[in-house]
């Protein structure tokens, strides 16, 4: 007999494998939602521009590095802070309305304005400003971005200056031109032509100094008088009156003016009253006028010597009576009274010529 062959035995079933959870519907846009809010938080920690959120209430609730770069506090000390922590105080109106809009739903992009950092600079920023919702569409808090523009500013500022500058130059190189050319024509030797054209650039020198101490922005009346009688130090000086209240003269305006003063100056001192014992009171007021305020200014010597017309007309009077005038529309009136010389000028307080100052000047000899 055969022997059986011995059978196999069959090998045990194999379990299906078990399949892998499928994640339920919620999971995944939860987990996403998680991934991007850390996307956007690390984009907001590594962003060159201030970035921070402030509460309803007021108070910063974050602080990225941008923030602390631009502004100097470290999230440690601004957290917590109210957000009026970089605002300088004549800037808390504004603030103010773009807190009023962001709480509206208003998103403000990209008004330029300033803000302090912590050791006392005034920065430029570019500031945009949005409103944050919840889930809801509640809003919840307010997002701040401020970019730093400030190299871009100083560069605007010296493009400005450099323009403006080159217009001076160019507006002084013409009048001096000028200068020159009717004082020669009106001179009867060149020692003369070089004695009064140098009087007169330094008076209009005077006036320039003058006007760089206050950064060219404009000059008081009575301070720029007391430059163009600086050069009579002494007893002129001491019969000389200025009287007036404030007036703050531009700087084309204070140059016509430095002109004519000069003029009137030099005149007494060499015929007038100030070659001998006599005064000169020089009074000014300003009007209300339409559609300007009118400054009306009066030169009157007196106790000098007897005074006659010049029986020709000189330069230095064509300046007195034309400097002013063409210019800036003022009317200017000059007497030979036998008692002394008057002018009297009459000139609009414009855009273009001056101004009321705020402060009213007190009475006083120049000194």
């Amino acid at each position: 007999m055969r022997a059986k062959s011995p059978q196999r035995e069959s090998a045990p079933a194999r379990k299906p494998a078990a399949e892998a959870p499928v994640p339920s519907a919620g999971r995944a846009p939860a987990a996403q939602s998680a991934q991007a809010d850390t996307l956007l938080a690390a984009i907001v920690e590594s962003s060159n521009d201030a970035i921070y959120s402030v509460a309803l209430d007021g108070l910063i609730t974050s602080w990225n590095e941008g923030a602390e770069r631009l502004y100097g506090y470290t999230p440690a000390e601004a957290i917590g802070l109210p957000k009026v922590l970089t605002v300088p105080p004549d800037r808390m109106s504004e603030l103010a309305h773009l807190d009023q809009r962001a709480k509206s739903g208003i998103r403000v992009d990209h008004i330029e304005t300033v803000r302090i950092a912590k050791d006392g600079r005034r920065v430029d920023v570019s500031l945009s400003v949005s409103p944050v919702h919840d889930a809801g569409g509640e809003i919840v808090s307010i997002a701040f971005i401020a970019r730093d523009v400030s190299d871009r500013k100083r560069l605007e500022l010296q493009r400005a200056m450099m323009a403006e500058l080159n217009h001076r130059v160019k507006n002084s190189l013409a009048i001096v031109g000028a200068l020159a050319r009717r004082t020669l024509r009106n001179s009867q030797s060149p020692e003369g032509f070089v004695n009064a054209f140098e009087s007169r650039l330094k008076a209009f020198g005077r006036t320039h100094n003058a006007l760089t101490t206050e950064n060219w922005i404009g000059i008081e009346l009575r301070h720029l008088l007391l430059a163009e009688l600086s050069p009579y130090k002494g007893e002129h000086y001491e019969r000389t009156k200025v009287s007036g209240p404030g007036v703050l003269l531009r700087p084309n305006a204070a140059l016509a003016f430095g002109m004519t003063v000069h003029e009137l100056a030099s005149n007494a001192v060499k015929f007038g009253a100030l070659s001998s014992t006599g005064r000169v009171a020089i009074t000014w007021q300003v009007t209300p006028e339409s559609p300007h305020p009118l400054l009306t200014l009066t030169w009157v010597e007196s106790g000098g010597p007897p005074v006659k017309e010049p029986s020709r007309t000189g330069l230095g009077r064509r300046l007195i009576a034309e400097m002013l005038q063409y210019e800036f529309g003022a009317k200017v009136t000059l007497a030979f009274e036998p008692a002394g010389v008057q002018c009297r000028i009459e000139m609009p307080l414009t855009h273009d010529s001056g101004s009321l100052a705020a402060e009213p000047e007190l009475p006083e000899r120049a000194p």
